[in-house]
């Protein structure tokens, strides 16, 4: 008995590594088999599709289209229902379809994100506060005290539809 904490003293940071990774390689294993690594696989399916249907590349645009392409073979020979397109910013203006804020009826730090996105793609054609959901955010967001002082000290460029009177 002596002999073996003999060796674990000796041993005890290799002992700790050993447990500490398998630890690890259990905590993997089990995540792994309750949630898919990727969970948007479906979204690059029909984006897939939607490419070799209607020659329309806007979905899902932040990804390359060859992968999924290769993906939406199997489906080619399929006559499949897809949702008619409603021609919205890919994701921003599908995720405040119903709603003033991003999450849920408080206002967060991604609808400042948003906000912030929003006035950088003034220059994209069109520009980004052109969809009418993202320009009703923009307006509300705009309203709040704290963006209305940012604005008037960073002296920011504003469209000229946005009611803004800098306070005095």
């Amino acid at each position: 008995m002596q002999a073996i904490r003999d060796w674990f003293r000796r041993h005890w940071v290799a002992c700790t590594v050993v447990a500490l990774l398998v630890i690890q390689v259990a905590q993997f294993t089990y995540v792994i088999h309750r949630e898919s690594l990727t969970f948007d696989e479906d979204n690059h399916s029909f984006s897939g599709y939607m490419m070799w249907h209607t020659h329309d590349y806007g979905l899902n645009p932040e990804h390359p289209p060859l992968v999924k392409l290769l993906a939406a073979i199997p489906t080619l020979d399929r006559h499949l229902w897809t949702p008619p397109l409603q021609h919205r910013f890919f994701k921003n203006e599908a995720d405040l379809d119903g709603r003033d804020w991003l999450v849920g009826e408080q206002r967060t730090a991604a609808d400042l994100f948003l906000f912030m996105l929003t006035r950088w793609g003034r220059r994209l054609e069109p520009a980004a506060w052109e969809r009418p959901r993202i320009r009703a955010h923009f307006s509300r967001t705009l309203e709040l005290p704290g963006v209305r002082r940012l604005i008037e000290e960073q002296a920011l460029e504003l469209p000229d539809w946005a009611a803004f009177e800098p306070s005095r």
